[in-house]
C-alpha cells in the first residue's frame, strides 16, 4: 500500500556542470518484493548526449520501533538509478512487478545502485557517491529522463516502511558524445557462516570472465564504486547474540595469468557465482584471491563487532588496470569468525566498475 511521495526539486548552474537535486520520501506497507516503484529525477527537453560527471547524496530507510519485537527488524531496499533513452519517462511512484518490463519500456542504462538493510528498528542513513572518472556519455531522446527505482520491503511488521533519498546529479548536455566508457555490474547475494575459527566454512565469489569473444571484452578498468552489506539473522523476534566478533570481507580483484581457469575450472563464459572452502585462524589466506596472480583493486571489511547490519561503500579511482583475454574480475567474499556460535550472515554487493577501451 502506497502512502506518500514528496518531491522537492531545485536546479542550479555552475560554470562547468549543471546540477539537479531531488529529495524523495516514500512509504508503503509490504512484506515482499512484488512491487517496485520509480521516480523521475531529471528530464531532457531535446535530443542530446547526456554527460554524467557525478551522482551523490544519501539514501535512508526507517522502521518504526516495536517493543514486542525487541525493537528488531528485517528490512531491505535496493536503490537504483537508471537513464531512459527512448523519449519516455516513468511517472511519479510508477509501479512495476519486475525490472525486465521497465528495461524494455524505457530502454534503460543503469548508472549505479545501493543496497541498504536493517535488523534493528530506527533510521539508517547512508551517504553515497557514484563518481565517473571519465564522464559517462549516454545518447538520450527528447522526453527521456534519469530516474530512481526503489525496491524495498519490511518483512517483520505490518507498519509503514519509510524509504527516501537526497540525490545530486552533476551533468552536461552535449551535441556530441565524449570519450566512450562503460559500466560493469559486479553484484551478488549470499548467506555465509562465519564459524570458521577451527573448521572451514565457505567463501563466495561473483565472477565476470573476460574474453576476446565476449560478452565481456578486454578493457581498462579506471574506477570502482558501489557498496556492500552484511546482516546477521534474526530468529523468533530476537537478534541472536554471541560473544565473538565477525567480519565479511569483500575483495575486488582481477585474476591474471590463467588463474581464472585454475580457480574456477570449466566456468561459464558469462557472469557466474562460485564457492570454495575457507581457511581457519591457523591458515586464513587459502582463497585464490590471495594468489600472486590476483591484482587486488579494493577491499571492504564489514562487521563492527556487534550484531547490527553493516554496510560500507567503495569509491576508488586508479591508473588503468588492463584486462586481457582469459582474465576475470572477481568479488571474493571471505567470512571470518571465531569458534563461538554466530548466526548466518546475509551479504549483498552492488558494485560497479567503469571501463574504457
Amino acid at each position: 500500500m502506497l502512502l506518500a511521495f514528496t518531491p522537492f526539486q531545485l536546479h542550479a548552474q555552475s560554470p562547468s556542470n549543471d546540477l539537479k537535486t531531488t529529495n524523495i520520501i516514500f512509504q508503503k506497507k509490504s512484506k515482499n518484493f512484488n512491487i517496485k516503484n520509480f521516480f523521475p529525477l531529471l528530464d531532457f527537453q531535446k535530443n542530446s548526449y547526456l554527460s554524467l560527471r557525478k551522482i551523490d547524496g544519501y539514501y535512508f530507510i526507517s522502521n518504526p520501533l516495536e517493543k514486542k519485537r525487541n525493537n528488531n527488524a528485517s528490512s531491505e531496499t535496493l536503490f537504483s538509478i537508471m537513464v531512459s533513452k527512448n523519449g519516455k519517462c516513468p511517472k511519479e511512484k510508477e509501479a512495476s512487478e519486475n525490472y525486465i518490463s521497465i528495461y524494455s519500456k524505457y530502454s534503460t542504462s543503469g548508472v549505479g545502485a545501493t543496497i541498504l538493510k536493517q535488523n534493528t528498528s530506527g533510521k539508517t542513513s547512508f551517504p553515497f557517491t557514484y563518481n565517473f572518472v571519465t564522464p559517462l556519455s549516454i545518447k538520450v531522446s527528447e522526453g527521456s529522463c534519469v530516474f530512481l527505482g526503489i525496491d524495498g520491503s519490511n518483512f517483520s511488521t505490518d507498519n509503514y516502511y519509510t524509504m527516501g533519498a537526497h540525490i545530486n546529479i552533476s551533468y552536461k548536455l552535449l551535441e556530441y558524445p565524449e570519450k566512450k566508457s562503460s559500466l560493469l555490474g559486479l553484484d551478488g547475494e549470499f548467506t555465509l557462516s562465519v564459524n570458521n575459527e577451527n573448521k572451514s566454512t565457505l567463501n563466495a565469489y561473483v565472477v565476470i570472465p573476460i574474453s576476446k569473444n565476449g560478452p565481456f571484452f578486454p578493457n581498462k578498468i579506471i574506477n570502482i564504486f558501489g557498496n556492500a552489506s552484511a546482516t546477521p539473522r534474526i530468529r523468533n523476534h530476537t537478534l541472536e547474540k554471541s560473544k565473538n566478533n565477525w567480519h565479511i570481507v569483500h575483495i575486488i580483484s582481477v585474476y591474471t595469468k590463467n588463474s581464472c581457469q585454475i580457480a574456477f575450472p570449466k566456468h561459464k563464459n558469462r557472469k557466474f557465482f562460485w564457492n570454495d572452502k575457507t581457511g581457519t585462524k591457523w591458515e586464513n589466506k587459502t582463497s585464490s584471491v590471495f594468489w600472486p596472480s590476483s591484482k587486488i583493486l579494493s577491499t571492504l571489511i564489514l562487521g563492527e563487532g556487534d550484531y547490527r547490519s553493516s554496510q560500507k561503500q567503495v569509491n576508488k579511482n586508479f591508473l588503468p588496470v588492463i584486462t586481457q583475454d582469459g582474465d576475470c574480475i572477481v568479488d571474493a567474499i571471505i567470512p571470518i569468525g571465531t569458534e563461538e556460535e554466530t548466526p548466518p550472515i546475509n551479504t549483498e554487493s552492488q558494485l560497479y566498475l567503469q571501463t574504457t577501451q
